[in-house]
C-alpha cells in the first residue's frame, strides 16, 4: 500500500490547527491528514429540503444547502471538510460493543435570531453512507450493502433540523455557549423518521487570529448524542437478530465543526 507523504510545513500547520482547538476545547476534532473517502456522484438526496438557494447543491450533491428563506434568516456555517471523527456510532451488542466512525460529515447551520445568536434557526447534515466505517472488518465489508446502509438506492444519511426548543445559555471556555433540544428528521436508509435530540451544545467563537488557523470566520461546535432503533429505519438481519452482534438500539455522537468562513 502506498503510503503518503506531507511536508513539514503540512504538518506544522496541523499542529498549529490543533492547538487552537485544544485552546477552545475542541481537542476531540480529527485533523488527520488520511485522505477523504470518496462521495457519491449519484444526484439522489434523501433529504427533505426544499429547493436549495444557489446552485453549488448541482454541482456538488454531497454539500446540503438550505432554502432561501431559511437562508435568509441568519449567517451561514459550514462544516470544515475532512473530520475525521466527526461521529461515533457505538453498538452495545449482548456479546461485545461495535463502533463505526463518520468521516467528512457535509453541513450547514443558519445563525438565530438577533435575540438569540448563540442558537440556530436550521441546520441540516449530511453523511455518504460509504463515509460510515465501522471498526469490526466483517461489518466495514457490508456497511453499504442492502442488509445495512443499502447506498445503491440510498446513498446519503441526512439530519435535518427544523426547529429549536428549550434554549438555554451555559458557560464555555471561550464564546457563547447554549443548550438546546433539536427538533427535525433523520433520513436513513431511505427512510424518514422525526427526531427530537435533547441537550444538544452549541458553541459559538468569534474569529480572532488563533481561530484564523482552523478557519476563515467565526466558529460554530455542535455536540450532540442520541439513539437510533434500527429496525425504525428497516435494517433488521441475522446479525443484529440471531447472532446479536450488533444491539437492536445504537448511540450516535456528534462532534462537529463548523466555519463562516468561504
Amino acid at each position: 500500500m502506498a503510503r503518503s507523504t506531507i511536508s513539514n510545513h503540512s504538518w506544522m500547520a496541523l499542529n498549529r490547527r490543533a492547538s487552537v482547538l485544544l485552546a477552545f476545547g475542541l481537542a476531540t476534532l480529527s485533523l488527520a491528514p488520511s485522505p477523504t473517502a470518496a462521495q457519491p456522484t449519484d444526484p439522489q438526496t434523501a433529504s427533505a429540503q426544499s429547493t436549495p438557494s444557489n446552485s453549488s447543491a448541482k454541482s456538488d450533491p454531497a454539500e446540503p444547502q438550505p432554502t432561501e428563506e431559511l437562508a435568509s434568516r441568519g449567517r451561514q456555517y459550514r462544516a470544515l471538510k475532512g473530520q475525521q471523527r466527526a461521529a461515533i456510532i457505538t453498538s452495545k451488542g449482548a456479546l461485545e460493543t461495535i463502533t463505526a466512525t463518520a468521516r467528512d460529515i457535509r453541513a450547514f447551520a443558519i445563525e438565530g435570531p438577533a435575540e438569540a445568536r448563540s442558537t440556530l434557526a436550521g441546520a441540516h447534515l449530511r453523511l455518504a453512507a460509504r463515509n460510515l466505517v465501522p471498526a469490526d472488518a466483517t461489518l466495514a465489508a457490508e456497511i453499504t450493502t442492502d442488509a445495512w446502509l443499502n447506498e445503491a438506492k440510498s446513498p446519503w444519511i441526512d439530519l435535518v433540523i427544523k426547529e429549536v426548543r428549550n434554549v438555554r445559555s451555559v458557560e464555555v471556555p471561550a464564546g457563547k455557549g447554549s443548550e438546546a433540544t433539536l427538533i427535525g428528521e433523520l433520513t436513513l436508509r431511505g427512510v424518514t423518521r422525526a427526531i427530537e435530540i435533547p441537550r444538544v451544545t452549541l458553541i459559538m467563537i468569534p474569529a480572532s487570529d488563533a481561530t484564523r488557523s482552523v478557519a476563515e470566520g467565526d466558529l460554530l461546535r455542535l455536540r450532540a448524542t442520541f439513539d437510533i432503533q434500527l429496525a425504525d429505519f428497516g435494517i433488521s438481519n441475522d446479525a443484529i437478530a440471531v447472532r446479536k452482534r450488533i444491539a437492536p438500539a445504537v448511540s450516535v455522537e456528534i462532534d462537529l465543526v463548523l466555519a463562516t468562513g468561504k
